[in-house]
């Protein structure tokens, strides 16, 4: 809140991700004229319950309002949750990455243009997590740090890759997880990842 003080009162639109977001920040800076929209955590503390947990099919959304804030939750790749007190819960048309029309929640988009290539990592992080779930902050910071490795790794292979079959990134990140597990039986772990038969390893 601090942050925002020289900018309250001018009706001015936060956007952030979800580890600023939280039912209360929105119902402060709403008080004090300032609009907020964020992805947010379904545990946060004052988030319905009915949210935690929820599993939509892709497309499908769920709203919840309380007062000037509304809480949205949309199935994608992985339930997204947003909470805004700016956006309403219609839904606007748009194209994805293979030309098709498909029906967004008008607060997504919304998040998408604002955060633009600020949360460009977090999103493709998010996007293929497995979702690791443990009291033990190493263990989610480790699994963090190797998805980071792997989205960097997978960077560098797409500007790099010549004339090779370009794989997607839920391929190449397979494939890294078999070179990993595969590096003591099979001698070059990055020919695994072209689909080539490796010679084992010579005692």
């Amino acid at each position: 809140m601090q942050l925002m003080e020289p900018y309250l009162y001018r009706y001015h639109h936060l956007v952030c991700d979800n580890y600023f977001t939280s039912p209360a920040l929105c119902s402060s800076l709403f008080d004090k004229d300032t609009y907020m929209t964020g992805t947010v955590r379904v545990y946060r503390k004052g988030m319905p319950k009915s949210l935690k947990n929820l599993k939509l099919q892709r497309g499908e959304s769920l709203v919840k309002q309380s007062g000037p804030i509304m809480a949205l939750c949309y199935g994608d790749r992985k339930t997204v949750t947003f909470m805004s007190t700016l956006s309403q819960p219609n839904v606007i048309a748009t194209h994805n990455a293979r030309g098709v029309e498909i029906q967004i929640p008008a607060v997504n988009c919304v998040y998408n243009q604002k955060m633009g290539g600020v949360d460009l990592s977090d999103k493709s992080l998010e996007l293929y997590d497995p979702d690791i779930r443990s009291n033990k902050m190493w263990k989610r910071i480790l699994f963090n740090l190797l998805l980071r490795v792997i989205s960097n790794a997978y960077i560098i292979y797409r500007q790099n890759r010549g004339l090779r079959t370009k794989m997607n990134r839920m391929d190449f990140q397979i494939g890294v997880c078999l070179g990993l597990v595969m590096l003591e039986i099979f001698g070059n772990p990055g020919a695994l990842l072209e689909g080539q038969v490796c010679p084992l390893k010579q005692d």
